[in-house]
């Protein structure tokens, strides 16, 4: 198993010594040999050339996969499409300043989403991840919007991931019916668990004014679904134009680290981080993979920066 040794980062420390329960604070350093680090068994495959609708067949208003792994396959597919897509705007343009680079978008009709709309247009598919832009759209479209009440802060916290979900939350692996309503409900853990504070299905979202005229919403979170689990943290960047907010293209980032532990929640391990992802985007999603893991409170955090901006630790509690 190829082991991605830790990077420290200045904001995020362990408090505690190895007999007594560790949280994450902000504050120091992470002492980089202290602990165990995990990462993914193997190297994820190479999906440049894949295609995203090879085995997806369209069932009612919903997708259908052949089995987790197919699911999984797609979702790489479809997030190395949409990365591929982004790269190259940012490669074409990125030495303008973020307000030239919004003209050119403006001008040339850059479409963020082209390659998942692509994928749900060649199956007549209405997607979860259109149903939320559509709301998101009208709701930034008020003089000053609820920040508590985004249409974007759901289950599902990435576009690629709503791109398979049916605007109702729904899709089927194996016959079998997967539904983001039941993912919730169940994601609490067994009796044993919650009595240990070990939980999945969580997140902790912010939206913060950090500038003159400039908002993040800046999230940390952990969930499984019945292909893997996941940790994600996502920077949304927003400026105010001609009195509305709107997502903005500029340099920010996202990272995040700390301790799962085994389903039963007997065995913790500490999750490293991968170096922070920094692009030139309205939105950037970092995330890590894990093999059926929680965690408890306090134990997961996440750092988002923007230009002359960096975040206090968002912790992951509840």
């Amino acid at each position: 198993m190829k082991k991605m040794w830790l990077m420290s980062l200045a904001v995020l420390c362990v408090m505690a010594a190895c007999n007594k329960e560790e949280n994450l604070q902000p504050g120091s350093e992470l002492p980089p040999d202290s602990i165990t680090q995990i990462s993914e068994s193997e190297p994820a495959a190479d999906r440049s050339t894949c295609d995203p609708l090879d085995g997806v067949v369209l069932d009612g208003d919903m997708l259908s996969f052949e089995s987790n792994e197919h699911v999984e396959q797609v979702l790489e597919c479809l997030e190395q499409a949409y990365e591929n897509h982004q790269d190259a705007f940012e490669a074409q343009y990125g030495d303008l300043s973020d307000d030239e680079m919004e003209l050119i978008e403006e001008e040339i009709g850059f479409d963020d989403y082209l390659p998942l709309r692509d994928f749900e247009n060649a199956l007549g598919f209405a997607s979860l991840r259109n149903k939320i832009e559509i709301e998101e759209e009208a709701w930034l479209n008020n003089e000053e919007p609820d920040w508590d009440n985004d249409p974007d802060d759901h289950f599902v916290v990435d576009e690629v991931t709503r791109t398979i979900f049916s605007e109702n939350g729904q899709l089927m692996v194996a016959g079998e019916l997967v539904d983001v309503s039941t993912l919730e409900e169940l994601q609490e853990g067994s009796a044993d668990s919650r009595s240990n504070g070990c939980k999945t299905g969580k997140s902790k979202s912010q939206n913060i004014n950090y500038a003159s005229g400039y908002r993040m919403r800046k999230r940390i979170a952990i969930r499984s679904y019945p292909w893997h689990t996941y940790v994600k943290a996502r920077t949304i960047s927003y400026k105010r134009k001609r009195g509305r907010w709107k997502r903005h293209r500029r340099r920010i980032c996202a990272q995040a680290g700390g301790y799962v532990w085994e389903v039963d929640c007997t065995n913790k391990t500490y999750f490293n981080y991968p170096p922070e992802k920094c692009k030139k985007r309205k939105s950037v999603l970092w995330r890590q993979k894990l093999f059926r893991a929680r965690t408890k409170k306090n134990q997961i955090g996440s750092v988002h920066k923007a230009p002359s901006y960096t975040s206090p630790v968002l912790l992951l509690t509840w």
